[in-house]
């Protein structure tokens, strides 16, 4: 914990927190209504939160452009924490008759992995674990060719796949080569901080955040103009209208949309230029990766939202409260339940090591 920096520990918990709104809004349907108040609402709500998961990818970049290895016992907690929770849930699902499933399906469950209900964290494992050759790929390339580097990747992985509106040159956000693109955009931005730019380098870090926190709104409100222009045009009748439309429409909440690329990037860049230190922030921030598992587990998303009544309500006010309120709730339980499984896990290292010691 030491050397965490807080800066980026209070955007890995900001960013959990987008993804269980995120979640909610989207399993949980609570903005599901054809009442045009709360479709604008649901609309600007997704589209300050959906950097959440190109941000945690992002920092991967950031901090590992470095590393000449991978740390294997970083990758061992990872998936004996994600196979932690995979088996819990689905054995106490089954006592509590929660589920029926078959012993195939059973065995499917008790795996570490699976793609199908786990992608983020398929994908991540596999970006972590590929660093250092992707590394390799940038190590002594200068600035000028890292940015035309970027340039391509950008144009090859998220321009065109959008265009063609992911028919052709497919990239939906949700894989690997979405990833590889963010992980660059880190690596990048670590090794050419934006305040050693020739253009910010006689700016002040107040200016250059409220540059970056501008911009971020103002791609908020370019995403949320285009979205509505989608809208209309795919209402019309011509089919170039139509098809331009769709392509506005389905780029909107997409992870490897240009756009939203872009605003992850601000958003991460302006807790980059943020500087603080603070143990209680960078302790909760190690249960990030646990609030994720356990809130969105098939299984758990299946009856959590029943268990917490989220459903479409009548009115804007008690929609969106519900929506907030569900949200810090489910984030908390899950956020106590990981704290308490690192409690007993640091507990129990701590006495493996003392019995050590004292053998020797």
């Amino acid at each position: 914990m030491k050397n965490r920096q807080s800066n980026f520990e209070l955007m890995r918990l900001i960013s959990m927190f987008f993804i269980v709104i995120f979640h909610v809004i989207v399993h949980g349907k609570i903005l599901d209504s054809s009442n045009e108040i709360l479709h604008l609402i649901s609309s600007i709500i997704t589209t300050i939160i959906i950097i959440h998961v190109n941000s945690l990818v992002f920092l991967t970049g950031y901090f590992n452009i470095d590393k000449k290895e991978i740390s294997l016992k970083k990758a061992g907690k990872l998936l004996a924490t994600t196979w932690f929770y995979k088996a819990s849930i689905i054995l106490l699902f089954l006592y509590f008759h929660f589920v029926s499933i078959d012993k195939v399906t059973l065995l499917e469950e008790l795996l570490p992995l699976d793609r199908n209900h786990y992608w983020f964290i398929s994908c991540y494992i596999v970006i972590y674990i590929l660093s250092p050759y992707l590394n390799k790929v940038v190590e002594n390339l200068s600035e000028k060719d890292f940015s035309k580097f970027l340039l391509w990747l950008m144009i090859l992985l998220s321009i065109i796949p959008t265009i063609t509106n992911n028919h052709n040159w497919p990239n939906d956000g949700q894989n690997i080569i979405n990833f590889a693109l963010l992980y660059y955009l880190g690596a990048y931005f670590k090794r050419y901080p934006i305040q050693n730019n020739y253009h910010f380098k006689h700016v002040s870090k107040r200016k250059i955040l409220y540059f970056l926190i501008g911009s971020f709104f103002g791609i908020v409100m370019i995403r949320l103009s285009l979205y509505y222009f989608g809208l209309k045009l795919f209402s019309m009748e011509n089919h170039g209208l139509k098809w331009v439309g769709e392509i506005m429409i389905n780029d909107f909440s997409r992870y490897s949309s240009p756009l939203v690329i872009i605003q992850s990037c601000l958003y991460c860049l302006v807790f980059a230029n943020l500087k603080f230190h603070s143990k209680i922030i960078n302790f909760s921030a190690a249960s990030t990766f646990g609030i994720y598992l356990i809130h969105d587990n098939h299984n758990v998303r299946y009856k959590i939202y029943e268990w917490l009544n989220v459903h479409p309500y009548p009115t804007l006010l008690e929609t969106v409260k519900v929506l907030f309120l569900s949200s810090l709730t489910i984030f908390s339980i899950c956020f106590i339940i990981e704290t308490i499984r690192r409690m007993i896990v640091l507990f129990l290292s701590y006495m493996y090591n003392k019995s050590k010691m004292r053998k020797s």
